[in-house]
């Protein structure tokens, strides 16, 4: 029998997301929970119950960030730059004090959204598209997606397009320890090293204190490096689906890119895995946890939810968007629609260029960990008629 765990399901469908999503749910048991022995935690899969332990943050708690102190022997880099994520929101609760500072973070993300307009994501994404090359294989993760997540990061941040290359190898260090992709030591204080360096970039860029200005300087850093990897996933989605679907590649699609974007979220959500701690004992449906143990929110295992989606393993681009790819309630995504809007935009870049494209799985890698999925390469060819 095979043991119920995330790192089972990775194994087992590490090339095939419906195999990974199809053994995750095997484990429950039809509960919509299962208890993990290598995370030693409760592993949320059913849909309702994520949304409504999500709800609950007075009964399961935010995570803390604790890590031993001796891990930064030797590097007092690593050392700040531990200390600026254990400020990052998303490692405190979720009580009065977080919602003034994820208000504080919707504005920045409003004010790009709304207040910059989509004529910039729309020059960033038609320069990008502009580079990919006319029928031939392209690796289009390096050279088109990740770059322009970078941009898009930028924009809603700092409100400029310019990224410095090593902003961008900085940013992309630090999303793998917040996606489980690289667990050594070695990597770990890359990650704060790299999170050290950012705040002092964005600290210059924005005019703030590391001292004074510690609490938004961390939530921007966490914002920044959030937008890199799940952007680009996302795209690659929504293109791997454009390469399938039955009725061709043409400016048809435009009306409903929203359903789409929303759609290849749920699919396969970039983002997988939300912590959280039980503050009592408290039960998450037939089952009973105790004070202090751990939950994990698995929404992309949720987004395949049987129960709730018909077809779950088939991508409707005409769906409702149900998912929970950004989170549920009181602590969704901040750059949630900024996200979206940046797909969206990419996509129409992709659809006044291009009339077909075709999708080349044997150059295509990837690369998933415990909390998010990811790639190292993927590869294309684009047509025009």
């Amino acid at each position: 029998m095979q043991e119920k765990t995330i790192l089972t399901a990775l194994k087992n469908g590490f090339y095939d997301s419906r195999i990974y999503y199809e053994t995750l749910h095997s484990f429950d048991d039809g509960q919509g929970v299962f208890f993990d022995k290598y995370l030693d935690g409760h592993v949320v899969v059913g849909y309702e119950i994520c949304k409504d332990v999500a709800r609950r943050i007075d009964e399961f708690g935010r995570r803390s960030l604790s890590l031993p102190s001796d891990l930064f022997r030797g590097s007092r880099q690593a050392k700040l730059g531990y200390e600026v994520m254990q400020a990052m929101s998303i490692f405190l609760p979720a009580g009065s004090s977080y919602v003034a500072r994820r208000q504080r973070l919707l504005e920045v993300a409003g004010h790009a959204r709304h207040d910059l307009g989509l004529d910039r994501i729309r020059e960033v994404a038609s320069k990008s598209i502009n580079l990919l090359p006319v029928d031939e294989p392209a690796e289009v993760f390096l050279t088109s997606l990740r770059p322009f997540a970078a941009q898009c990061a930028n924009l809603l941040v700092l409100q400029s397009a310019e990224v410095p290359a090593y902003v961008t190898e900085d940013a992309v260090t630090a999303t793998y320890f917040f996606d489980g992709k690289r667990p050594g030591r070695e990597h770990l204080l890359a990650a704060m090293e790299a999170i050290d360096r950012l705040a002092d970039w964005l600290a210059t860029a924005r005019g703030l204190s590391r001292s004074n200005d510690g609490e938004i300087l961390a939530d921007l850093a966490l914002l920044y490096v959030a937008a890199h990897e799940s952007v680009s996933y996302l795209l690659y989605n929504c293109l791997w689906y454009l390469s399938t679907r039955e009725g061709g590649f043409d400016k048809s699609l435009l009306p409903n890119l929203a359903s789409l974007v929303a759609e290849a979220l749920r699919y396969d959500s970039p983002v997988q895995i939300s912590g959280r701690v039980a503050l009592d004992d408290s039960r998450i449906g037939d089952y009973l946890v105790r004070k202090g143990a751990h939950v994990y929110l698995h929404v992309g295992a949720a987004n395949r939810d049987e129960k709730v989606f018909t077809n779950a393993d088939v991508f409707d681009e005409n769906r409702q968007p149900m998912h929970l790819g950004f989170g549920w309630g009181p602590t969704r995504c901040v750059g949630s629609e900024f996200a979206s809007a940046c797909a969206a935009e990419y996509l129409t870049a992709i659809l006044a260029r291009f009339s077909r494209v075709h999708y080349h799985k044997e150059n295509t890698r990837f690369d998933h960990g415990l909390s998010a999925r990811g790639l190292k390469a993927a590869s294309f060819s684009l047509g025009q008629r």
